[in-house]
């Protein structure tokens, strides 16, 4: 399924800010797998991350596929996954999302990180990078889908600010944006279409992506 695990404050802002800085010291100019344009990214591995931003940090990001699949499952098993409409976090820019019950989406909204146990293990990472978004550097990046099971995606700055630079998914038929703050994290699923708005001129967008099995 597309269902997706919206977790709000899954960083800190000093966390979003050492990862933005970082990229901006070190970021490669590769390209990228998904269009060949240029990634202005940086890879990460998980000991790395966790020098920048401490253990504790990095456990609770990756434990957050763990809450994704046992949401996922409780959904399933009450049988609410598909024809849901979105939860008010995800509807595009406020209003409702098209589609009425045809939406292939379920959404959770967690309002904070802490406070809750998880059965399942945490997940193993297959790539981690910090990628920067600007009009003269990676303006965009086309709808695709991700070769990974799993995909956690935290907004590193405040993606509510300009119209621009929005991550996009595709849910009811229709592509959405969905509205992000900095330290926000979204999960999802390798089969849901997503992408990134083009960016405004003078505006900057850092995310922080973890691909995991």
């Amino acid at each position: 399924d597309s269902a997706v695990l919206q977790v709000r404050r899954a960083l800190d802002a000093e966390a979003c800010a050492m990862l933005c800085r970082e990229v901006d010291e070190r970021a490669s100019l590769r390209a990228g797998t998904t269009d060949g344009m240029p990634e202005h990214t940086l890879h990460l591995s998980r000991a790395e991350v966790t020098a920048l931003l401490g253990e504790e940090r990095v456990r609770s990001i990756w434990g957050l596929v763990a809450r994704y699949k046992l949401a996922m499952r409780r959904r399933r098993e009450e049988g609410l996954v598909g024809g849901q409409e979105m939860d008010s976090e995800m509807k595009a820019d406020g209003q409702e999302p098209k589609g009425g019950s045809e939406v292939e989406v379920e959404m959770q909204v967690e309002m904070e990180v802490g406070g809750q146990e998880m059965e399942a293990k945490e997940g193993e990472e297959v790539e981690i990078f910090v990628r920067r978004f600007s009009a003269g550097t990676r303006p965009w990046i086309k709808m695709h889908a991700d070769v990974a099971a799993v995909t956690v995606n935290v907004a590193l700055t405040d993606e509510t600010l300009t119209p621009g630079g929005r991550l996009l998914g595709l849910f009811g038929g229709a592509i959405q944006p969905i509205l992000r703050h900095a330290g926000d994290a979204t999960c999802h699923s390798s089969s849901l279409l997503h992408g990134v708005s083009r960016m405004d001129e003078g505006s900057s967008r850092y995310t922080l992506i973890i691909f995991f099995r």
